[in-house]
């Protein structure tokens, strides 16, 4: 569960990243 939570986490990271290189 723990891993599950790392990843999105990473996702969300990720995702925050791609909206700023758009932005």
């Amino acid at each position: 569960m723990e891993e599950h939570r790392t990843r999105n986490g990473i996702f969300d990271l990720l995702d925050h990243l791609e909206q700023g290189l758009c932005a």
